[in-house]
């Protein structure tokens, strides 16, 4: 009975009873902090990529494709222009004197499909998106019990699907986690693994992102992915002769950069750090080993950008003008509201790249790579990117981090767009945010060689200061936790209700436009595009030329424009329409809307072509 009892107490104590224990006690906890997070912090979406993503997410798991509901001017172009390419060489075909009836047929079916297409008569195909964070978020609203319609619109506070999408998240953060741990448990020891993923886990700024709808998280975790084969493959390139894992692990570091590539446009630059990488520490296979990763990777992604240039002629879509971007010519959100057909590389100079270069770098160094982590490890983990390792392991992978730095600060600082200024930090072009968790591993490693060089008398003084060092770098968090608890609601200018409201007055094939069109495609479900460039002129263009425009939406993000630049001396811009329109009584002349619901002015405003809130649409 006694050695019973022994072997019992050794399976609790030592073997995998007390592993079992560990983890279970690491997973509630994790459960619980996740469910007090989104309890005393949770808000709604407030970024427009997070709401676009949504739509789109939600319109594949409706089985109509990969097509959105906020369609940007711009794509609208990009559209058109590679439609009547086709149709250009659809009518060569068809003047063509040796065609069979049915070849005949399918190309006048397959132009009748391209006028559609062009004329806003059929779904639009997003251009924006990359396709694995909406296509994973699209299974997720397919097994879920999720309802998009907004019951509660009197005492409306949290909208329920994206309360789903924030669970969904957080399960990848904790998948971020767990890789954590074992990259840290592979390079240091336990105690170093298990500190290191605790305070990943306990660090507000990733719960944060993971409750803001972005592709953020899922990157994170590919990041680490690509981290953890890495390590692996360095290990398996000194064993002699090689073994089939080191190509296999090869492969998959392909597989993974193109899967983070395919999430976010931006992330493929990681396949340059990682070559680098591998040449360096491959041994004698680095060439196998870089053609087999770069092969691989572009495998990965080619049927997707022959996708993209099949419906568009570009590549990347509307996403690969992101380095045009808040240039002089292209000031915040102008190129995406863009009706004109010229190429935006031939209106930006050399001149205007390098000055977003050196600008945008100027306030990453300042103020992005100080606060990287969101915590105050960030000093302690690039003090740790300099000291002298004792490993070679530890030391390539620093290497792996510290290009990946590089690159990716490049990568941010000629990608910025409006994003980066509509929502600080908490963005999908905060690409340095990835490199964070490993900085993380890094730093609490510096901590642990400091702290033993301090002779603690007592075993409770060493548990202590462990204790005390992640409280101090948990504190943001922590303060987030503690009352009061911060409103849910984003408004101005996001108020869901009356979003959902006006777009239910529109039938589906029918097109808004709003200064919020990617909230109109997201709570409302209806085809919106943004504020033209212009009003009058762009205005006109769409309406007429392209698709008529049967109701505008405005919220505060206009109606509370600043007056004096905005509203009076911009005399092509929607500030001014609203000035004359509020000081009149009634909208300009030529307007083609001129019917307005009662409650919306002063905070929105709201005009179609017919009372439409009197009579549901047909």
């Amino acid at each position: 009975m006694s050695s019973r009892i022994q072997k019992w107490i050794h399976f609790l104590e030592e073997g995998e009873g007390a592993r079992a224990i560990r983890w279970t006690t690491a997973i509630v906890a994790f459960i619980a902090l996740a469910l007090l997070f989104d309890l005393s912090a949770f808000k709604n979406f407030n970024t427009e990529e997070a709401m676009d993503m949504s739509q789109l997410a939600r319109n594949i798991s409706e089985g109509k494709g990969f097509t959105t509901e906020y369609v940007r001017p711009f794509s609208i172009v990009l559209v058109e222009a590679r439609a009547n390419d086709k149709l250009a060489e659809i009518q060569k075909k068809l003047a063509g004197k040796n065609l069979s009836q049915e070849l005949r047929t399918r190309l006048e079916k397959e132009q009748t499909g391209l006028k559609k297409l062009a004329s806003l008569n059929t779904p639009h195909p997003d251009l924006a998106n990359a396709p694995v964070y909406p296509t994973l978020l699209a299974a997720f609203l397919k097994v879920a019990p999720v309802d998009y319609k907004i019951s509660q619109k009197k005492f409306f506070s949290t909208y329920m699907p994206e309360i789903w999408m924030a669970a969904f998240n957080q399960v990848l953060f904790f998948l971020a986690v767990l890789v954590l741990f074992k990259i840290a448990r592979e390079l240091f020891d336990r105690t170093v693994a298990w500190i290191s993923a605790i305070l990943f886990a306990a660090t507000e700024l990733f719960w944060r992102f993971s409750i803001s709808g972005l592709s953020t998280t899922l990157l994170l975790l590919i990041f680490l992915c690509i981290a953890w084969t890495l390590l692996k493959l360095e290990r398996n390139a000194q064993e002699k002769p090689p073994n089939r894992q080191l190509f296999f692990l090869a492969l998959l570091t392909g597989v993974l950069v193109g899967v983070g590539c395919l999430t976010r446009y931006s992330f493929g630059w990681l396949i340059l750090p990682v070559i680098i990488f591998l040449i360096r520490f491959g041994q004698e296979h680095r060439r196998k080993l870089s053609l087999a990763t770069i092969v691989t990777f572009l495998v990965v992604i080619s049927p997707w950008l022959a996708r993209n240039y099949a419906v568009s002629g570009t590549l990347f879509g509307t996403a690969g003008y992101a380095v045009c971007q808040n240039t002089p010519v292209f000031q915040e959100a102008r190129l995406e509201r863009s009706l004109e057909s010229s190429s935006p590389f031939e209106k930006v100079f050399v001149t205007d790249y390098m000055r977003k270069l050196m600008v945008n770098t100027r306030d990453i160094v300042e103020n992005e790579i100080p606060r990287l982590g969101g915590s105050w490890l960030t000093a302690l983990c690039l003090v740790g990117l300099l000291i002298p390792l004792q490993t070679p392991a530890q030391s390539r992978l620093r290497t792996f981090v510290l290009f990946s730095l590089a690159f990716l600060c490049v990568v941010q600082a000629l990608g910025q767009t409006h994003l980066a200024y509509d929502s600080p930090q908490i963005n999908s072009e905060n690409l340095l945010v990835l490199a964070s968790p490993l900085l993380f591993v890094f730093g609490v490693a510096l901590y642990f060689n400091l702290i033993r060089r301090i002779a603690f008398s007592e075993w409770s003084t060493n548990y202590a200061a462990n204790l005390l060092f992640c409280v101090i770098i948990s504190a943001p968090l922590i303060f987030a936790l503690l009352p009061p608890r911060t409103s849910p609601m984003t408004y101005p200018p996001y108020y869901p209700p009356i979003i959902q409201e006006t777009a239910n007055w529109m039938r589906e094939d029918e097109l808004m436009m709003s200064d919020v069109p990617w909230a109109v495609a997201w709570y409302g479900d209806r085809r919106c595009t943004p504020l033209t460039k212009t009003y009058p002129e762009d205005f006109f263009k769409m309406n007429d030329d392209i698709k008529p425009v049967q109701a505008l939406y405005l919220t505060p993000k206009t109606m509370d424009a600043r007056f004096l630049t905005q509203m009076v001396k911009e005399r092509q811009n929607w500030g001014r329409f609203v000035l004359e329109s509020l000081s009149r009584g009634e909208v300009p002349d030529g307007f083609p809307l001129k019917k307005a619901p009662a409650g919306f002015l002063p905070d929105q405003f709201f005009l179609t072509d017919w009372e439409r809130w009197t009579a549901s649409p047909k």
